[in-house]
Formats: structure tokens, sequence, C-alpha cells
């Protein structure tokens, strides 16, 4: 069956922007220079499935715009992402997640559905910061905004504690990451573990995260390979592939972001 009119605008749209940023990172990359870990703030300001550790620094805000597609058979969905984060101090930072989701019919009959998803607020700590190790504590609370009904929400308030740590080494990163989603009638365990890589003007992620214990007992697993590039000054743009290992995940999918710093 074709994917419905508003789905294919959707992935249409995440597509052409992956192409119009791609190219202008391949012209502005190359000014940047290598990412220096030296910094403090890594390789890469965001992960493409796991969470970064890294805090923002004091009185500092990022924006990051994601649009996430996910296809298993004839069913997809599309998230598109508004994220804000801000520096209190060097070691804390605070963030809002704003998702809008878009979600084909999966039956004859069915209509299409798209709204406000379930808005997140978060803090993260960083309590670990020696050379070449770095360890953070964060939490997400999700707010029951999007409607369950329509699989935008899930109905009730989602707390996500993690703990994640990175390791830096010359020109490359490990990163990892465990954490849990607890509401009142179910928990699940979440992980994720990547490598980042300098090559040439661009850093290169291999990334593997799942889900266990969700819903009806599943768990869900994907492994992304990705790239991020920073253009024009404080603007990181990263593409990734996350690709699903186990019948309870989606095929494949497709994720861009964008992240402004200032």
């Amino acid at each position: 069956m074709p994917c419905p009119r508003d789905q294919m605008n959707a992935l249409f749209t995440t597509c052409l922007t992956c192409v119009v940023l791609t190219c202008t990172a391949q012209v502005f990359a190359e000014s940047k220079g290598d990412p220096d870990p030296s910094t403090g703030n890594g390789l890469v300001e965001e992960l493409i499935l796991g969470e970064s550790p890294y805090p923002q620094e004091a009185g500092e805000f990022q924006i990051t715009l994601s649009s996430e597609h996910l296809q298993s058979g004839e069913s997809h969905s599309t998230d598109l992402i508004l994220e804000f984060e801000y520096g209190l101090t060097d070691s804390f930072q605070v963030s809002l997640e704003i998702p809008y989701g878009l979600i084909d019919a999966k039956e004859v009959g069915e209509s299409d559905v798209d709204g406000i998803g379930d808005i997140g607020a978060g803090a993260m700590w960083n309590f670990l910061n020696e050379a070449g190790f770095v360890v953070s504590a964060a939490v997400e609370v999700n707010f029951p905004t999007g409607d369950e009904n329509d699989e935008l929400g899930e109905g009730e308030a989602e707390v996500e504690p993690m703990l994640l740590a990175v390791i830096v080494f010359d020109w490359w990163e490990l990163y990892g990451g465990i954490g849990g989603e607890f509401t009142d009638d179910e928990d699940a365990l979440t992980y994720s573990a990547g490598v980042a890589a300098t090559i040439g003007p661009v850093v290169g992620l291999l990334e593997f995260a799942g889900v266990t214990g969700t819903e009806e007992a599943e768990e869900v697993q994907y492994i992304a390979p990705g790239l991020a590039a920073s253009i024009l000054g404080d603007t990181e743009f990263e593409i990734g592939v996350p690709i699903g290992l186990n019948n309870d995940s989606a095929d494949w999918g497709l994720t861009c972001r964008v992240v402004w710093e200032f």
C-alpha cells in the first residue's frame, strides 16, 4: 500500500533537508577543521540514538531540531522534535523537549493522525569530568500532553533517569548509557553504546541502543551509522540511519538533526 500523502510529504521534507544541509556541510566544514576534544564539549553535540553526557556551559543555550522517521513494512511514523537546553552552571543544565508526531493509518479505514506528543522537561548534572573521562546523571519527566488513543503519548507521566559516560581518546570517543522508563503501569530498561571518530572534516558515528521491558514485553534494538559536521560557526548537522535488529523494531529509519549554540 502506498504511503499516505502526509507521510510522503514528511519523508520528502526530511530527505530534502538532509541533502541541502549535507551539501552545505561539505562546503563549510573544512574551514572548521577537526573537532577538538580538549574543549570539554566532545566531538559531537548530540548523538543519533543515545544521549550525550556533556551539559551546556553556564549561560549557554542550545536549540536542537530533529526529524526522526521510522518505517516497518507498511507502517511508518515521523517525529519532529524541538529541544531547548540551557546551562545554569558549567556542570548543570536544564532542558525542554517538544515532540510533534505524524503516524500513518495501520489498517484500512483508519485515519492518519498528527499532533503534539508528550512534552518533556529534564536536567543533567556532570559530577565527574577528569582528563579523558566524563560521567553525568540525567533525568527527564514526560508529561501526558499527547493523545494516547492516537499513539501520540503514554497517557500518564513518565520518568526517565539516566547515567551517561564518555571515554575520550586522542581522535575518537567511546560513549555509553544506561537508564529506565517508569510509569505507574510499566517499567523499562534503556541502554546505549557508541563510538565517534574524526574522519577528515567530519565526525563518523556508530551507535547501538535498546529498550527492554516495554508494553507486551517487547525488546527494541537499533544500530545506527551516522555523520556529523560543524557548519557556519556554532551550528552542527547530523544524519543517521537507524536499522532495526529484531522483529519488535522498525526495519529502518532516517534521522536528521540541526544543533545551534549561542
